[in-house]
């Protein structure tokens, strides 16, 4: 298993470190405000996500996307390259699950053949978790059947071409080999859905702790969720 690291405090309590917080390249807690950490300006997509204080997932906030995403500028910085280590990091509560349809949950899509997203999908060939890495191919999925009103601290990790996938803090399964991915800049990175041109894909969830971290594939073994994420 890849190891965290903490430094000691005086008192000898370890503070909340991230060795790999220079990888990060997007971190939200969704505590009170769309404040990300790493200095990404978000703002409304399609819908009209909101931050509810209504039992939160983590922490006094999370944000509510009932059929609604948040989306800021794209660039280069949130880009996953073939072959690069990344790992994706969510907490969500579906209100509903889609019928023989998708759930983006988060995306940097720019046309079926760049970008990458992340999906709960619920179609043929069945129930699954899915990482799209160019566009709508370079795809890998795991089986996965969440349920409504349940707290789901969602993972996924590529770690040296396998994508590890993983569910509060659990394996789902063994590692699927992927080395896909693409430089694409000129899009949107979006929360809760995908928002592109007017090609419009939604989830209906509360989500919360959100982690981007680039170049750095965080888990390939069971492990204990730690939230809220640290900021340093």
């Amino acid at each position: 298993m890849i190891l965290h690291k903490a430094m000691m405090t005086l008192g000898g309590t370890p503070p909340p470190i991230d060795p790999y917080f220079a990888n990060v390249v997007s971190l939200m807690h969704y505590e009170t405000s769309l404040l990300d950490q790493k200095g990404l300006v978000w703002s409304s997509g399609a819908g009209t996500p909101t931050i509810t204080t209504s039992s939160p997932l983590v922490g006094i906030g999370s944000l509510l996307c009932s059929t609604a995403c948040i989306k800021a500028a794209g660039s280069t910085s949130y880009c996953i390259n073939a072959g690069a280590d990344f790992t994706i990091e969510i907490s969500v509560k579906f209100n509903s699950l889609p019928s023989g349809d998708t759930a983006t949950l988060a995306s940097m899509y720019n046309g079926s053949g760049a970008g990458w997203s992340l999906q709960f999908r619920n179609d043929s060939p069945g129930s699954r978790l899915q990482v799209n890495l160019t566009g709508d191919t370079g795809t890998s999925s795991m089986p996965w059947s969440p349920s409504t009103g349940v707290k789901y601290d969602i993972a996924i990790s590529r770690v040296s071409g396998q994508i590890y996938w993983f569910v509060n803090g659990v394996s789902l399964g063994s590692p699927t080999a992927n080395s896909d991915g693409g430089n694409v800049a000129a899009t949107n990175i979006a929360i809760g859905g995908l928002d592109f041109s007017g090609f419009i894909q939604l989830c209906n969830a509360v989500i919360d702790e959100w982690r981007l971290t680039i170049g750095v594939g965080r888990y390939d073994a069971n492990y204990t969720v730690s939230l809220p994420f640290p900021d340093s």
